[in-house]
């Protein structure tokens, strides 16, 4: 599944809004390609 630039730049902010707005810190490790829906290369890529 190829999914374009800007949705999956959006999902990383979308989660990183999420932590800000809830007071929670920002875990790194739970953003990965399985969780946005995305194929490892494209995460790596993107990120």
């Amino acid at each position: 599944m190829n999914i374009s630039y800007a949705k999956v730049a959006t999902k990383i902010l979308k989660y990183l809004n999420d932590c800000y707005e809830n007071g929670l810190e920002p875990n790194i490790e739970s953003l990965n390609a399985n969780r946005l829906g995305i194929s490892d290369r494209q995460y790596y890529q993107t990120l």
